[in-house]
Parts: C-alpha cells; sequence; structure tokens
C-alpha cells in the first residue's frame, strides 16, 4: 500500500471569500492572503517526511505544493482535489480548510492513523453537523459517491460516517461559515497569538504578571476549542 500522505489545504480564491465571508476589521491584517499563510504555519507542524501540505486553490503560499480548483460546486471541487493529490502518488490525504482556527495538528495525525489502520473514510464533526476534517485512502476512493454527498449541510457529517468503513476522528468543533460571531473572533485571534508566538525571529519577555499571563495565554501549544456558538 502506498504510505504517503498529503494535507489538503481546500482554499476559496481570496479576492471571492473576502467579499462573501468578510473577516473582522482589524483582525487580521492582509486579509484572507495573510490567514491563509498563518493557516499553512499552523499546518505543517503536522507535515513530516511522510505527510506533505498541498494547497489547492488560486494563490501560491511560499514553495508548497499548489494545485488549481476543478469542477462546478463544493462536492464536486473538494472531489477533483482529492482526485489531482491521488494522481500525484499519494495513498492518504486529509483535507482541511480556513474555516476552523481551532484546529490542532495532533487531529490530523489521528485521521491519519485511522486510515493506515483500515479507514477508507475519516471525518471530524462540526457543530452545524458538517465536518471540518475529511480524510481518505486512494485505493478504496469512489469518486461518483463522494461527490454526491450531501456537501454544505447539516446532515454531512452523518452521511460521512455511513460510507463503507468511515471512521469519526477528533471533538466536535465549530467551523465558521461568517466571522461575524465573537466565538469566530476569539478564534482568530487565538491563531494569530500562536503564529506570533511560533515564528516571530526573537522571543519577547514578559516584564510584568499582567504581560506574563497574556504571554502564557498566547503560548498554549494548542488551540482549545471556541466556545460552543
Amino acid at each position: 500500500m502506498n504510505q504517503r500522505r498529503a494535507i489538503i489545504l481546500f482554499l476559496r480564491d481570496e479576492q471571492e471569500e473576502a467579499l462573501l465571508k468578510p473577516l473582522p476589521q482589524g483582525c487580521v491584517a492582509g486579509g484572507y492572503r495573510q490567514l491563509n499563510r498563518r493557516v499553512a504555519e499552523r499546518l505543517s507542524e503536522a507535515a513530516t517526511s511522510n505527510a506533505d501540505l498541498v494547497v489547492v486553490g488560486t494563490e501560491r503560499i511560499g514553495g508548497l505544493t499548489t494545485i488549481p480548483q476543478r469542477g462546478v460546486g463544493f462536492g464536486e471541487r473538494i472531489t477533483n482535489a482529492l482526485c489531482d493529490v491521488f494522481a500525484l502518488g499519494y495513498g492518504h490525504a486529509v483535507v482541511v480548510g480556513n474555516d476552523c482556527p481551532a484546529l490542532a495538528p495532533n487531529e490530523i495525525a489521528d485521521a491519519f492513523a485511522a486510515l493506515q489502520q483500515g479507514a477508507a473514510i475519516t471525518a471530524a464533526p462540526a457543530h452545524d453537523g458538517g465536518a471540518y476534517l475529511v480524510g481518505a485512502a486512494a485505493d478504496s476512493f469512489t469518486p461518483t459517491t463522494f461527490v454526491s454527498l450531501p456537501w454544505q449541510t447539516e446532515s454531512l457529517f452523518a452521511a460521512l460516517l455511513a460510507l463503507p468503513a468511515a471512521a469519526s476522528v477528533g471533538p466536535i468543533r465549530a467551523d465558521f461559515d461568517t466571522w461575524a460571531s465573537a466565538a469566530a473572533r476569539h478564534a482568530l485571534r487565538q491563531l494569530i497569538g500562536f503564529t506570533i508566538r511560533t515564528f516571530l525571529p526573537f522571543r519577547i519577555q514578559p516584564r510584568s504578571l499582567q504581560w506574563h499571563s497574556i504571554w502564557r495565554a498566547i503560548a498554549r501549544p494548542h488551540l482549545p476549542a471556541p466556545p460552543s456558538i
């Protein structure tokens, strides 16, 4: 069995997404271009010598492999994304987006572990009945079945789990169709804090008890789930 693994970051066109789902004013400088790069940095934690990060979308991010989206409608585009990644020689793939900032790298590792143990499909449940993570194995992937699932509906997760050899992974989390809620803004701020801690080339030293508390809050190694909405 092919053991090569791909983490697929599935991204809509940045300008289109900014129109359809505006970010909170001032929350992320640089808009979706910057947010998507921060999500990619976060996902790079889960990428090892046996897992590559692949972007499916219109914008290139650093030196990452980027392939375009194909198809009409979300179901066709995500199905074709998996087909295209499998055509590159990967045996297992896990698809995530930029709408669940609380996603932890260990949850991606759990999805790959389930596929390694024989699952054909893996999915992590969202509060709204959808899925914030979907994984698939190339040797048992059936595009015609996958594309016909009730994508972007509240019955998606149940439909995924009804497929043969499907496995549920990860905790239930919120994925955000809009950033208007307090929970969504909180999740974005936590992602920004994580990036500050990890990627600044110098270390900020806290100088007071108050700043020490703030520093500890943004330096937590894993992001907790945002409050339920």
